[in-house]
Formats: C-alpha cells, structure tokens, sequence
C-alpha cells in the first residue's frame, strides 16, 4: 500500500508494476490470503484494472535456503496455480498475471537444467501453466538469468540467439496429455503429504545449530568477494550467531557446494518419500513432476558426497592432528600438529560436523533405497564417477591444511593491544587469510626482521627443530599462506563450475 501511494504521488501509477515478492516459508504458504486481502481494497482493484495487470515475484534462492529446493519448487507451484483462480475469479479475463521467477544460475538455487526447456518448466510447470490456460487469465512468464548465466547464454550473438529462441520454443510449448493428466496433482493428499514432510525435514535441519557450525566452519572463506552485498547479514556487535539465517540465500548455497553436498537439493525426499514409499514408487511411474524432482536430486547427489564434508570437518577435530604427530611422518611439524590440537582440544565444531553428515547420511540411505526401487539408477556415485570433484577437494584440504600448520608456526609474540595468539590461530581455522598476514605483519615488522636477519657462522644445534625467525616470516609464512590462497580460490571456481555456478 505504501508503494501505491507513493505511486500515485509522483504520478506514475499507471507507469509501474508493484510486484510483492514471496520467498520464504511463511511467505509462499500465505502468499495467496495475502493478496486476496489486498485486492480487497477498491484502490488497489482500481490500479491493476488500470494496469492490466497484477505482478508478483518468487525467489526460489531464498525459500530454497528455508525449505529445501524441491519443497520451494512444489511451493511456488502451488503458489502460482492459486494465484491463478484468484486473479481469475476478481478480474476474468481482463487481467494479465506477470509471474516473475528470480531463480539463480545453478542446482541449488532451481536451475541447471540440461536444456532451456527443463529449464522453464522447473521454474513454471507444464500443470500450472495447463491450469492458467484452462482458467483463460493470460499469463506474462518472466525469469532471471543470474551470475555467469549472462555469459554463458548471452556471451556472444549466437548464444544469445540461440537462447532466446529456445526460450520461445519452451514457453510455447503445449503441455502434453501426460502432464495435464499427472497422478500427482490428482492424488492430493499424497503430493500434500510429501510436501509438508519434505518442507519440515528442512526447516528442522536449518534451525539446528551444528547445521550453523557446519557452514561457518570454512564456507565462507571458500568463496571470493561478489555482489555488492556481504555474505553475511550484519548483526549487532558481540552477537555471533551460528544459524544459518544470517547468510545470505547465494553464499549459502555456494557454502554447500564447496564442502562437497549440496544438502538443499539432495536431502529429504529419502525420508519424506518413505512416509508411504509404495505409493510413491507407484505415482512416479507416472508422474513427469515427480520424475522431474528425482531427475534434480539425482543430479546434485552425483557431485555431492558426504566423505567429502567429514575431510573437511576433520580439520577441526584435536584427534587428527594428535594422529599426525602421533605416527612422526613430518618431524618438522610436529611441534605445530600437537599445537593445533591442543587448541582444538575444547572446540566443538568436528562434533557438531559429524552429527550434521550423520543426519545427512541416514537420509541418503532412505533416498539410495528409493531410487532402487524407481529403477532410475542408483544414486551412489563411486569411483571414476567423480574422481575429478575427488581430487580438486582432495588438494584444497592439503592446502588448508598446509596454511593451518605455518599459522602455528608462528613464534609466540608478546600480546599487543590489538592481537594474541589465540587471534592467530582462530583466523587460520578459519582461513582469515587477509588476518593472518595482518597479524604477522605487525607482530612481525619488515624493519625489525631486516635488522635481526644477521648471517652467523656457527650452525644451530641445540635444538632439534629450531622455530622460525623474524626473518622467515615473509618466505616460510606470510609468501607461502598467500600462495595456498589463490590455488585454493581456484579450486573454488572450478568446483562451482560443475555445478552450473559460474558467476
């Protein structure tokens, strides 16, 4: 309503498209009573009679990151066909609907499909545009293209033309008889169910804080600066939070995909699916929506595995760095592993982490078994399937482990007003590159180092493992972390260019 108003103050009322925007729970689930009291005002029939049209957005990033994708995506389906009849049953025919579907550019984030046409009807589905065409209110599909989409499907002339035609080709496309007539949308008590179940698997999993713990771990160091806003939602000073709604929807999804299992895609349709696992497998046989919903967690599950969250999460458990020092391999680091896990030593992010992977993992068991029983091919991904994703996280982690163990190198410095030791070691276990040299930096000053620096004749030999000096702290510490640091951020693009996550 303030919109409107101001609309009407400056004038250009019957110029602009005031689009309400549902991308949360709450929001997706009330989204239609919501509107329906809002037309119920005579000022606001009278300015989209005037209009046209009514416009409304859906942000599947958002309510991806509250609800899970599938559950988001069966959502604002639901969302989309409700608005219909309403739209229907105030303005006829007389009216157009603008669906505006802010999707992003990769899995977790309702895109990613194999083709242009896959991808279209993910976002607008064959049923619910069935249903629009059945109801006569013509329809104004609109969708985003975000991040590296831009490149990827405008980058020249050709791509572009190819894209927009394809796009024409989709959005004209007459749904099948298959898909009118789909068993899930006429067995509604079942497609309901999946969904309610489906949706709280999620919610419970985004307000657990070993959830929180998992993605602030490293995620967020994992990925470059982009966008003009932070990863993070600024909080009030000193009050750190570990769930996951102070991360924004796109570094969110981006955490998942760079620890190795894109959970928002992936889980919860193993659980949900056996609440009535014969029905399900008896719908699906027939379904091209559920076939469709299967074929997007297949997909993500191929890139993702659980493994892979454990070797990060083992970084912050004190028994692996006990194990290193333990078994003598590296003599010269010794020192620093039992350094390391004497710090860990009270630290509850590895727990917190395997009972994440743990839930994870009994969900995954539920969702191999069911993809058994669909016959669409096992979900479990092993060997040569992805040896490629295997090994770039395999040379991150010794990479990260690399920078962990110059950081506790470091010689004690007495504490300054500014940094401790403790400082130095919390931002290498959590990969504050730019922390980590501003520490050293000033502990360590170049002027000092260059009058410390003196050559002496007589080799140390009282101590087995002399710790650095001020001199090495530029060629041992600060030169080396900053290396790992670019070939750990180039591991971050090509792993986020597979999934579709170029921008």
């Amino acid at each position: 309503m303030t919109a409107l108003y101001l609309a009407h103050k400056f004038n250009i009322a019957d110029k602009l498209d005031i689009s309400p925007l549902f991308e949360t729970s709450f929001g997706l689930e009330h989204g239609v009573q919501m509107m329906k009291q809002l037309l119920s005002f005579a000022s606001v029939q009278a300015y989209v009679r005037n209009r046209g049209r009514l416009a409304i957005q859906a942000g599947f990033s958002d309510a991806g990151r509250f609800m899970g994708q599938i559950a988001a995506n069966l959502a604002i389906e639901r969302l989309q066909i409700k608005l219909t009849t309403l739209c229907h049953s105030m303005f006829g025919s007389d009216v157009e609907l603008l669906m505006f579907n802010t999707h992003g550019e990769s899995l977790g984030r309702g895109c990613a499909r194999s083709t242009i046409s896959d991808r279209q009807k993910f976002i607008f589905t064959p049923f619910a545009r069935h249903h629009a065409a059945n109801t006569t209110v013509p329809i104004h599909h609109q969708s985003s293209f975000q991040g590296g989409d831009g490149y990827r499907l405008f980058g020249t002339g050709k791509l572009a033309e190819a894209t927009i035609t394809s796009l024409f080709k989709a959005e004209l496309a007459q749904p099948t008889k298959e898909e009118c007539e789909d068993p899930f949308y006429q067995n509604r008590d079942f497609s309901l169910d999946l969904f309610l179940s489906l949706k709280n698997w999620h919610e419970t999993l985004f307000k657990e804080p070993q959830y929180g713990q998992l993605l602030d771990t490293f995620g967020p160091r994992l990925l470059p600066k982009t966008g003009s806003r932070p990863a993070k939602r600024k909080l009030q000073a000193g009050a750190e939070r570990l769930d996951p709604s102070k991360i924004r929807a796109i570094p969110h999804n981006a955490i998942l995909q760079q620890l190795g299992f894109l959970a928002v895609v992936i889980s919860g349709m193993g659980t949900a699916a056996h609440n009535d696992i014969e029905r399900f497998v008896e719908i699906h046989d027939k379904s091209p929506r559920l076939k469709q919903a299967i074929s997007h967690i297949t997909d993500a599950k191929q890139l993702g595995s659980l493994n892979t969250v454990l070797g990060y999460g083992r970084l912050m458990d004190n028994g692996f760095w006990i194990d290193k020092a333990y078994h003598g391999l590296q003599p010269s680091n010794q020192r620093a592993f039992r350094q390391i896990a004497n710090f860990l030593r009270d630290g509850t992010s590895a727990t917190a982490i395997r009972q994440t992977v743990w839930r994870l993992r009994e969900d995954l068991i539920d969702l191999y078994r069911l993809t058994s029983q669909l016959g669409t091919g096992s979900a479990r991904t092993t060997g040569d399937d992805r040896s490629d994703i295997d090994i770039l996280h395999a040379t991150r982690i010794a990479l990260i482990i690399d920078t962990i163990v110059r950081a506790f190198q470091v010689p004690r410095f007495s504490e300054s007003n500014r940094f401790s030791q403790s400082d130095l070691y919390n931002a290498a276990l959590t990969l504050n590159f730019e922390l980590i040299d501003e520490i050293v930096t000033q502990e360590f000053p170049e002027d000092v180092r260059s009058k410390t620096d003196m050559q002496l004749k007589e080799t140390e030999t009282y101590t087995q493992n002399a710790q650095l000096s001020y001199g090495d702290m530029t060629s041992k510490i600060r030169e080396p972390i900053a290396h790992n640091q670019k070939l750990i951020m180039k591991i971050t693009q090509l792993i986020s260019a597979k999934y579709g996550a170029h921008g």
